[in-house]
């Protein structure tokens, strides 16, 4: 979490991706490093109190994030950053954009990792806002092969894997 309980911003917002750096570089492990962008609390509706802690108002912050740790690691070959969009329900469709594009003009090979069929109610939610599904969404705004999935709620899947995409699918078990 790049910010303190309230939401504030640390002093140095790549505090705990540096310590992280750190740990992998001490430890000799290998690491795909993803910040995560997260702007609101759902489709078109600001986050929550309890939210705040992990949210970027601004998107040329966490870009600037996103360069400066960049800058970080290239000399380090078992370290790699990709960026994660939170979900499409977390990241507007002008920020997601602005995000991925200014992602890859940093690392044109990038991971881009998203939750992008999580939960039942993600899909309804993204039939009402967007009008699709939100594979079918993904794909339809940006066409690259790149992301993640989270859950099986994933009807249009094959298209994904012939693009070249990678799907990962995740068991929830709600308790």
């Amino acid at each position: 979490l790049h910010h303190a309980v309230g939401g504030g911003m640390y002093a140095d917002h790549a505090e705990l991706s540096l310590r992280i750096f750190s740990a992998a570089h001490r430890t000799g492990i290998a690491l795909t490093h993803l910040p995560v962008l997260y702007q609101q609390g759902g489709f078109d509706r600001p986050p929550l109190a309890e939210q705040r802690r992990f949210v970027h108002a601004d998107v040329d912050v966490f870009i600037d994030l996103l360069a400066r740790l960049s800058a970080v690691i290239r000399p380090h070959p078992r370290m790699r950053l990709g960026v994660a969009p939170h979900s499409l329900r977390a990241v507007g469709p002008e920020a997601l954009a602005r995000v991925l594009a200014d992602a890859r003009a940093i690392d044109a090979d990038m991971p881009v990792h998203m939750h992008v069929s999580e939960q039942i109610a993600e899909v309804e939610d993204c039939l009402a806002h967007r009008g699709a599904r939100p594979v079918a969404e993904c794909r339809r705004a940006f066409p690259q092969p790149w992301f993640s999935a989270g859950r099986a709620h994933l009807a249009p899947l094959l298209p994904v894997a012939h693009s070249g995409g990678i799907a990962s699918l995740h068991r929830y078990d709600p308790l």
